[in-house]
């Protein structure tokens, strides 16, 4: 037992307080400072996690801002459509992960964000230029190919075939099937001034040349009679045995059985 210092009521050795006039005992008061202790010890440790928490959210908040902009250059880069809309869709996340965390915004965050909204533009328009012009090199195609047919005519039946016949027989093989892996509607800027050679089934047609891009073809052309005549093969070396072999280039009057014309360029 023990009693209060103030009014001298007999207390126990556990009571914090008097309960008569309210004095702390010094039990108490270890009591208060060690409850003084611990506040101050939550409260800092409050203070760290929150600390922590700012400090991850900051690094996130970063991390994601660079990828926003990595992911929206390449968009650009490439342009590719698809990329361009992840970094878009990346920064706006980006954003509302800021905001939501109280954290300061990085500045790349807009400029991956309006990055990645002209790369899905640009790429848009890209992929609509490309649909444009393929669709033009399809009509421009059909159309020289109907022209070429009618110049054709029925000199793809004639017992001999003429070097003007086999021009356009051989654009029209490049037009339609391609050369090389290369698409006919990309091929241009035909040319047909090599060597002829015919027989009664076979014929040959040397140097004859087009271009893809910046590169230019130049190939031997060999045709075989059937129900028509037609062209079995086009290589960069000389037709197969069997086949006329080309003699020096005719001159521009000299052509048999056709146009002086048709050993120049043919148009597009």
């Amino acid at each position: 037992m023990t009693t209060c210092k103030r009014c001298g009521a007999a207390l126990a050795l556990t009571v914090n307080a008097c309960p008569y006039c309210g004095l702390t005992t010094p039990l108490g008061e270890v009591a208060h400072h060690r409850a003084e202790f611990d506040a101050r010890g939550r409260a800092h440790s409050e203070r760290v996690a929150a600390s922590q928490a700012e400090e991850a959210a900051r690094v996130r908040v970063a991390k994601l801002a660079s990828q926003a902009l990595l992911w929206s250059a390449a968009g650009t880069a490439l342009c590719c459509l698809p990329l361009g809309l992840v970094g878009a869709a990346q920064a706006a996340q980006t954003r509302s992960l800021a905001r939501s965390q109280n954290v300061a915004l990085p500045a790349r965050v807009a400029v991956a964000f309006w990055l990645g909204i002209a790369s899905c533009m640009l790429s848009t328009a890209v992929a609509t230029w490309a649909f444009v012009d393929s669709r033009h090199e399809r009509h421009r195609v059909a159309a020289r190919t109907a022209q070429l047919e009618r110049e054709i005519g029925a000199g793809a039946s004639a017992p001999t075939l003429a070097r003007a016949v086999a021009c356009a027989l051989a654009e029209q093989r490049a037009l339609k099937v391609g050369y090389d892996g290369e698409p006919g509607e990309r091929l241009d800027d035909f040319t047909c001034v090599g060597r002829f050679a015919a027989g009664t089934d076979s014929a040959s047609l040397e140097d004859f040349s087009f271009r893809y891009s910046s590169t230019t073809f130049n190939v031997s052309t060999c045709f075989k009679r059937g129900a028509i005549w037609y062209v079995s093969d086009m290589r960069t070396g000389a037709c197969p045995t069997g086949v006329p072999v080309a003699g020096p280039a005719a001159s521009a009057g000299a052509l048999p059985g056709g146009p002086a014309s048709a050993a120049g360029k043919q148009p597009n």
